[in-house]
């Protein structure tokens, strides 16, 4: 939160500001340690107070780009006047917010796909089976080298649980989240079969998103069924 509102001087009290009680009110406590613009004392330009603005809701969206930008400019600076420890501290509380948002992206994302198929190589040169529906392992299995993968996945399916989507409030059927992060890591490693999307999104992370920056790699799907 204190990166945050450093990066993001946006004010936080109830003062309305108008146009004609701008530069009326002293600067507060905020904006004297600079986690605050001061728009209601006149201090910040108008067009770059409504530029912060713009980037925290980008941020609040999903759109990672202007925190990093903006971490790096303020970690420069630091730099620059030899406060190297601060320097530091921003940069673990980035990755640190980066690391979350990028955890929670990835659990959003795999909670959406009605149901994703994949394989990874088992024992007996055989694959490990897992039917993941809603972020919920809902049918696991192992075919060996000698059956047919076919019909081992058409019994799979048959018998793995039924899972609702997600609604806006919390279910009991919600697959919990670090199950799903454990998933979506292991996926990592697997082949996909085949996923059923619950949209054009399919099974995606945001271009901008927290993991695109956490990897670097501007990836934006996960992976191509195979």
């Amino acid at each position: 939160k204190e990166l945050l509102d450093t990066l993001y001087p946006v004010k936080r009290c109830t003062a309305t500001i108008t146009k004609r009680s701008l530069g009326e009110h002293r600067p507060c406590v905020s904006a004297q340690v600079g986690q605050c613009g001061g728009p209601c004392a006149g201090i910040t330009d108008t067009d770059d107070y409504r530029s912060s603005i713009s980037e925290l809701i980008d941020l609040l969206a999903g759109d990672l780009s202007s925190l990093q930008r903006l971490a790096a400019e303020r970690m420069q600076r630091l730099a620059g006047e030899a406060r190297f420890e601060t320097a530091a501290e921003v940069r673990d509380a980035m990755r640190s917010a980066v690391a979350i948002a990028s955890r929670a992206e990835r659990v959003s994302a795999l909670r959406r796909v009605p149901e994703l198929i994949a394989a990874a190589p088992g024992f007996d040169s055989g694959w490990d089976l897992a039917i993941i529906r809603h972020g919920k392992l809902a049918g696991a299995g192992h075919v060996s080298a000698r059956s047919s993968m076919g019909e081992s996945l058409t019994a799979l399916q048959s018998t793995a649980e039924w899972v609702p989507a997600p609604g806006p409030l919390p279910q009991e059927t919600d697959s919990l989240p670090e199950e799903t992060r454990l998933l979506a890591g292991w996926l990592e490693t697997a082949e996909l079969i085949s996923v059923i999307p619950a949209d054009d999104r399919g099974w995606s992370l945001p271009r901008q998103g927290a993991t695109s920056h956490a990897h670097s790699s501007g990836a934006v799907r996960l992976s191509n069924p195979v």
